[in-house]
């Protein structure tokens, strides 16, 4: 055994013998090992974390298989300051099928990704999304709490650097504990398991584990800045028509569920994935999408949506007001279509300060996407321009106010699903025109 600490042996006891498995390595700042034992039919067996190097062995607990598979981690901790546990892998080394009685193996900084190991397991429904709150913190939210007696563990993976986070996640979430550059990709899972002491060190127990997970980094204000003169670029040549309307595509029994049991109010909720995965707005505001184009054939509001075979129809004068702003957030298409979204939100709110600090605000008298021309609302004709209201919308209120002939709502024919798709649908990264 060397005698810098290079070096450590697991024992480990099947049914019928006793394997000595020496792991070795040479980078210095290895820190911790993890260790993950897997038999072949690909059960997590247990994990255990080396806290102290210098112990030189550890007696792994008694398992079933005779042939297991042996994943070992080396970890260190980054200088980063954090209140949970944070380590980053250095290098790995693999043992398929354990056999014999005495094994080597030398760690290599060829990484194997320990998101394959947490995929060994079965999927559990669990869902976790990330918050980001200017200017430059992210919280990972699991969509239900967790059992306070159990341990968290976060794998979080961008190219071949890869953290493992362990934290008892709290219902508020956990913090991402260190910087993440502007428009950068991590997958991640979530193992949620019972730590236990194991002669001096950690063992971990699994009881569930969560869907595959993406954290993405927002764009900052200059690549924002960047994505708008695209947008601009596209539709150099000015084609224009007056918005008269602000629309909203639902399926008919979520709108009469809406007018019936809500007393008309029509209520937002979290803004989904849909468009550039690095949107600064993707699950971090509230709002309710409308429409303001038209049809290019007919120069009129579409008779069929793909989000709905009800459309409500508002007075743009009702929404788009004195006392709101107006920002870009995103340039992107599905393949066939280019659209621009663009946030309204009232003066002064929570929500209005969120995005002044991470969009581009829009002059509402010169902008090429949604601005007034003396006493009329107009928008570009050579892209779809949605608008993301960040209130909630009174219907009844409106029709109070403006009359059930302007507040009204319309059958349309219902396209594909008939609704949204769930997360909304992601960009197309291969288009060389909304692709930063």
């Amino acid at each position: 055994m060397s005698d810098s600490g290079k070096s450590f042996t697991f024992s480990l006891t099947t049914e019928t013998r006793t394997v000595k498995l020496t792991v070795s390595w040479s980078e210095d700042q290895v820190s911790h090992l993890i260790v993950f034992i897997v038999n072949p039919f690909s059960t997590l067996h247990g994990v255990y974390l080396v806290e102290d190097l210098a112990t030189r062995e550890l007696t792994l607990d008694q398992i079933d298989d005779e042939r297991p598979h042996v994943l070992v981690y080396g970890l260190t901790v980054p200088d980063v300051r954090q209140t949970l546990r944070m380590f980053q892998v250095v290098n790995s080394g693999r043992v398929s099928s354990c056999t014999g009685t005495e094994v080597s193996l030398s760690l290599s900084k060829t990484k194997i990704p320990l998101e394959s190991v947490m995929f060994f397991q079965k999927l559990d429904d669990l869902e976790v999304s990330s918050r980001y709150t200017p200017p430059a913190d992210y919280k990972l939210l699991p969509d239900r709490s967790l059992p306070n007696a159990c341990t968290t563990l976060i794998y979080l993976c961008r190219e071949d650097t890869q953290y493992l986070l362990e934290t008892p996640m709290p219902a508020s979430g956990v913090k991402v504990p260190f910087p993440l550059p502007p428009r950068q990709t991590y997958c991640g899972v979530l193992l949620q398991m019972t730590r236990t002491d194991h002669d001096g060190h950690k063992q971990y127990h699994y009881q569930q584990k969560s869907k595959s997970f993406t954290l993405n980094s927002v764009m900052s204000k200059d690549d924002l800045e960047r994505l708008k003169e695209k947008a601009e670029l596209f539709i150099s040549v000015p084609s224009t028509h007056e918005v008269k309307v602000m629309f909203r595509n639902k399926p008919r029994d979520k709108m009469d569920d809406i007018m019936e049991n809500k007393n008309g109010l029509m209520e937002k909720y979290i803004k989904d994935r849909n468009g550039d995965p690095h949107s600064p707005i993707n699950n971090n505001i509230d709002g309710l999408f409308f429409s303001i184009s038209l049809d290019r054939m007919t120069g009129r509001i579409p008779t069929s949506s793909y989000y709905g075979n009800r459309r409500l129809d508002v007075p743009v004068e009702a929404l788009f007001t004195a006392n709101t702003n107006i920002y870009f957030t995103d340039f992107y298409c599905t393949y066939k279509a280019h659209y621009v979204t663009v946030v309204m939100t009232i003066k002064e709110s929570d929500t209005d300060r969120f995005c002044e600090a991470t969009l581009l605000q829009l002059d509402p008298y010169d902008n090429p996407f949604l601005y007034r021309e003396g006493g009329t609302v107009h928008t570009t004709r050579t892209l779809h321009v949605e608008v993301l209201y960040t209130e909630d919308v009174d219907i009844t209120a409106l029709q109070d106010q403006y009359g059930p002939d302007r507040v009204c709502f319309t059958y349309t024919r219902a396209l594909g699903s008939g609704q949204s798709t769930k997360h909304g649908l992601p960009k197309n990264r291969r288009c060389a025109i909304c692709n930063l």
